[in-house]
């Protein structure tokens, strides 16, 4: 169960379709008012409440400027009740990341590396938008939206992963072809 919302932390609207500016610019008037130079002349409490805060500031952008992490956030948000790590892959997801592993275990070239980042890239592009649709309207969520919502989610999670595996080794590549 949910104990925390990020979003409160940063004064913002529980809504997926925010901008990375936005979420910054609320995490900087928050971190602009727990600021040393600002609760300097505070009690000792008020500045360790300003320390938590600041703190608890620092933890919310990390999450929320992650659209994955915002979506699985909001997702705890709006349905407590069901765990996205109960939530079975679909036969598709399971294909789609079949495929997106061996294309990564064949790729033997920068080009091909390239090529599959562009790939996985456009892919999550569109699962962004995708859940940014999923979130727009609450009721319609709750109604029917969160499955497919717990489907792109795991699907967003895969593509960041599979994101870092294809860089881990094309960096290993780029190492072991210089030297």
């Amino acid at each position: 169960m949910l104990m925390y919302n990020y979003f409160t932390t940063l004064n913002l609207t529980p809504i997926y379709n925010l901008s990375e500016a936005e979420i910054r610019k609320a995490y900087l008037a928050v971190q602009s008012k727990c600021h040393p130079d600002q609760v300097m002349n505070l009690s000792e409490s008020e500045r360790l409440q300003a320390l938590q805060l600041s703190s608890s500031a620092n933890q919310a952008y990390q999450i929320l400027r992650s659209p994955c992490l915002r979506a699985t956030h909001l997702w705890e948000l709006l349905v407590p009740e069901h765990s996205l790590e109960k939530f079975p892959s679909s036969p598709t997801i399971l294909e789609e990341s079949l495929s997106m592993r061996e294309k990564l275990l064949e790729a033997g070239s920068a080009e091909e590396f390239r090529q599959l980042a562009e790939e996985v890239a456009g892919l999550r592009s569109k699962i962004i938008e995708h859940l940014s649709e999923i979130f727009a309207e609450k009721e319609e969520f709750l109604q029917k939206g969160w499955e497919l919502a717990a489907h792109n989610i795991i699907r967003l999670r895969f593509m960041d992963k599979i994101t870092e595996e294809i860089l881990t080794k094309r960096r290993r590549f780029e190492t072991t072809t210089h030297i």
